[in-house]
């Protein structure tokens, strides 16, 4: 807490001290990946960060060619409270991400999931979750949820219709746009590549912001349970409807999770049997 203080004392002493012209010289160099960082990740987290932890993953987040980058963000005892995490998109990428959760027995208490859309007109996601670990408190490795995000084969969901366990509140509602929504776009960019790469002697010239996008609303809300993101993420693959942005989150033993979609695939959800089919998966027992 103490370093904090100090430095935020001292950035306040470089903003009284040197002038605005000064400081945009002076950063020039990096600009570029400060300018994609702060339109990529949510602002629930560049709010709540450090100058340190903010500087910290500046530098982690620089290399956009690479399918995953993950980063375990710890509180000031060591303990693991969250993750960042960086993908390209892949088929069913966010349920890889669920599966790794899962695997890693890591609880999501809430998260938000943010789209990016390159000039090469290539996509990725930008995930801030907050976290809890169930059992033990083992070392959670960013280079192991990598490997695991990108190489792990995805089990099929066996549901056990016979019988119900769980006797889960669950509602669904289809919502209309609530101007909340929008997608991190790179208007111009210099890259060499489909992804910008921002380390070594060259650092690519981009420009990123945000692009208010007029997204239709599923909200789901149901109790916690074990697989339940897993299974409503599923739910979303098995009728082919691709997420745009989405905002977890756990009230007590109540998960809501809301999922932006377009008007295509928002009718197309609305055709399909998503509510029963998720319904159904959330009530029975699984495995995988």
């Amino acid at each position: 807490q103490g370093t904090d203080q100090t430095t935020d004392k001292f950035i306040r002493t470089i903003r009284q001290s040197i002038s605005k012209k000064s400081l945009l010289t002076l950063t020039e160099r990096y600009s570029p990946m400060i300018n994609w960082f702060f339109a990529a990740f949510p602002n629930r987290f560049l709010l709540s960060s450090t100058p340190a932890m903010l500087a910290e993953n500046l530098s982690i987040f620089n290399r956009l060619e690479r399918s995953a980058i993950v980063n375990v963000i710890t509180n000031a005892r060591g303990r693991l409270n969250g993750l960042l995490i960086y993908v390209h998109d892949q088929p069913q990428i966010h349920s890889r991400i669920a599966y790794t959760l899962n695997l890693k027995h890591l609880n999501i208490e809430s998260a938000k999931i943010n789209q990016i859309q390159f000039a090469s007109g290539k996509v990725a996601f930008c995930y801030y979750l907050k976290v809890s670990k169930r059992g033990e408190q083992n070392v959670i490795l960013p280079r192991e949820l990598e490997t695991s995000i990108r190489r792990n084969t995805l089990p099929k969901l066996i549901i056990k219709t016979q019988t119900f366990l769980y006797n889960t509140k669950f509602q669904l509602e289809y919502l209309k746009d609530d101007k909340k929504g929008y997608m991190v776009k790179e208007k111009k960019s210099e890259a060499l590549g489909d992804f910008p790469v921002w380390n070594g002697k060259f650092r690519e010239k981009t420009d990123f912001s945000r692009r208010n996008k007029n997204y239709l609303r599923i909200k789901i809300t149901a109790d916690d349970a074990p697989l339940l993101y897993y299974k409503i993420i599923n739910a979303f693959d098995q009728v082919g409807v691709a997420i745009q942005q989405a905002v977890i989150t756990t009230i007590g033993h109540q998960v809501i999770d809301t999922f932006y979609i377009n008007s295509v695939d928002h009718e197309k959800l609305v055709k399909s049997n998503f509510e029963e089919s998720l319904k159904e998966s959330l009530m029975s027992p699984s495995e995988i």
